[in-house]
């Protein structure tokens, strides 16, 4: 089975513009997708209750509720439509809805710290393939757990019933040997697919993918421009091309390259001081909690972000009293340069 492409272009970009993607825009981007032959498209995040006051979540990509859905049932085959959920965020009820409107794949987020919910994991796998639907769990910030502990979650999954089991390097850290390690291991202990998530705060994501191909992996997450939280994400059009040329995939690639431009690029910009920001924080693997929690400690020291940032990288944190606020694994530091 040849590796396939998963653009989440809608969902994770919405990292970017607050998911401000109009219907027009999504359903171009969905459509322009298909012509290029990219075989599953992420519409966003499915989130039936979580409509606040201010309006910021009434964007499609942000909730997926029926309007917005509606616009891309008569999409066909091409590409298949995919949802993510946060298990906290619909009820078991609620997956009716998304196989009414053609939804192929949905994925379930799966966080390292709450190990005890995995019931509830099956619970949501069951429900979704009672519904006709495939399923795939995600294993966010796989850079903070053991490489046994990874191969568990995944034997977990398969045992209920799951049909993709997903590594997410949320925090951009991940080296291409680990990547190939984590990926060979779960090839060599489960049968059902595998896939990756990459981001590239470390411009390490195309790298990782290809190691991620080389050891086994079936499919592959990735966006339009690398769009995306943090470092951004692994590009569609870079994957795409890659695999045209030495894996036998026909991938349209002036059609991704023409959607990038139309859709994509407004969105696309550059700033050094954020850019320097995400090397940072993906080299000391900090998640989106920590990097949240040190932007909080930078602005009561009175004190730039990137500057403690950079002190922590050195360890100098007694003058802003960081550790009341979190604490780093001191681990992070020495691990991260036996890879070097």
């Amino acid at each position: 089975m040849s590796v396939r492409l998963l653009d989440v272009t809608l969902r994770d970009g919405g990292y970017v513009n607050d998911h401000n993607f109009s219907d027009n825009e999504a359903h171009s981007i969905v459509n322009g997708l298909g012509k290029a032959n990219i075989e599953y498209a992420e519409l966003g995040y499915y989130r039936p209750s979580q409509i606040d006051s201010s309006g910021r979540f009434r964007q499609g990509p942000a909730v997926s509720d029926s309007e917005y859905l509606a616009g891309f049932i008569d999409a066909g085959t091409s590409p298949k439509l995919v949802v993510m959920v946060h298990l906290d965020r619909v009820t078991l009820k609620e997956y009716k809805m998304l196989s009414d409107f053609n939804i192929s794949l949905v994925r379930v987020i799966v966080k390292p710290e709450t190990p005890e919910n995995f019931d509830v994991v099956r619970k949501h796998i069951e429900a979704i393939k009672d519904w006709g639907m495939l399923c795939s769990v995600n294993l966010i910030r796989v850079s903070e757990i053991p490489l046994d502990s990874i191969v568990s979650y995944g034997k977990k999954s398969e045992a209920f019933g799951a049909d993709f089991f997903y590594i997410a390097d949320s925090n951009g850290s991940l080296f291409p040997s680990q990547v190939y390690a984590t990926v060979r291991e779960l090839s060599e202990n489960l049968s059902i697919q595998i896939g990756f998530h990459a981001h590239d705060g470390l411009s390490l994501a195309f790298a990782n993918s290809v190691a991620a191909i080389d050891a086994g992996v079936h499919i592959l997450d990735s966006t339009l421009g690398g769009m995306g939280k943090g470092g951004g994400n692994l590009r569609t059009e870079l994957i795409a091309t890659y695999l045209n040329w030495g894996k036998g995939s026909t991938y349209n690639l002036s059609q991704l390259a023409q959607i990038t431009q139309e859709y994509i690029s407004k969105w696309l910009t550059f700033n050094s001081i954020n850019k320097c920001k995400n090397v940072l924080s993906s080299i000391m693997n900090l998640n989106i909690d920590k990097i949240q929690a040190i932007e909080e400690t930078a602005k009561e020291a009175n004190l730039p972000s990137l500057n403690l940032m950079e002190k922590l990288l050195t360890n100098e944190v007694e003058a802003v009293n960081f550790q009341r606020k979190i604490r780093l694994d001191e681990t992070i530091f020495r691990a991260k340069k036996s890879l070097i």
